[in-house]
């Protein structure tokens, strides 16, 4: 079965942006320019991350994203009550990511899960130097764990450090979250440059791959070209496609 490859991307003050190592960020465009380009590129799902100063979502915005879009949309960012999740959801949202470390040791994660269920809602765990709510390698395996029995859907793994990068995923977050492959589906985030690494059986156990550089720049270069690497458009019958 082909792995899931899930194009991110970072929602800042109303425009997507690229981060590099979560600290300098590139403007890539309209959203919602952005998000009508990724229907015709016939992505499966998106994953979109509010990163706006203030913390503060702007429904009518969110949903004239959403309406553009024909994928299932995982959004996260801005998430901090029951009430802000419904409204997200009800705006057809398909699932919410919540920051682990964020909700570490309180119960709204938990919470979440038994309001809106646990296909709704997953966890993002955040691995490296360059964030404030980032973890050590170390603390890893424990945030797995408790996560899991939060009751979420799935975990997405960040490599902060990795982020933007395109030198490939981190190998060492790939060995701890394999020690959980049978506790819940993990997604790992970071660093993917090239869609050949994954042909590497060692990727076969995860529950797919974030990556927003594959799909936001031309191969090996900064030059913004929104695309879906993935695809073989040659064996796309568009007409099936068509909404």
């Amino acid at each position: 079965m082909q792995k899931r490859i899930i194009p991110t991307l970072l929602l800042r003050d109303f425009d997507f942006v690229k981060s590099f190592s979560f600290k300098d960020y590139m403007y890539l465009g309209d959203p919602l320019n952005i998000i009508k380009i990724l229907n015709e590129k016939f992505i499966d799902e998106l994953v979109i991350l509010n990163i706006s100063k203030g913390n503060c979502s702007n429904f009518d915005f969110l949903s004239d994203i959403y309406s553009e879009a024909f994928v299932p949309i995982s959004y996260g960012g801005a998430l901090n009550d029951l009430d802000t999740i419904e409204k997200l959801l009800s705006l057809g949202i398909e699932r919410v990511v919540l920051n682990a470390e964020k909700f570490f040791q309180q119960n709204f994660i938990s919470e979440s899960v038994k309001c809106f269920g646990s296909s709704t809602i997953c966890a993002k765990i955040d691995v490296g130097s360059t964030y404030r709510h980032s973890i050590l390698i170390t603390q890893l395996s424990e945030r797995i764990v408790w996560c899991a029995d939060q009751g979420v859907s799935e975990i997405i793994i960040q490599s902060t450090d990795r982020d933007g990068s395109r030198l490939g995923l981190d190998r060492e977050l790939l060995k701890v979250a394999n020690r959980h492959k049978d506790e819940i589906s993990i997604v790992l985030s970071g660093g993917l440059g090239d869609l050949s690494e994954l042909t590497d059986p060692i990727w076969s156990e995860l529950g797919g791959v974030s990556a927003s550089s594959l799909f936001s720049f031309a191969p090996g270069s900064t030059s913004v070209l929104i695309n879906n690497p993935g695809v073989d458009y040659s064996e796309v019958d568009h007409e099936q496609c068509m909404p």
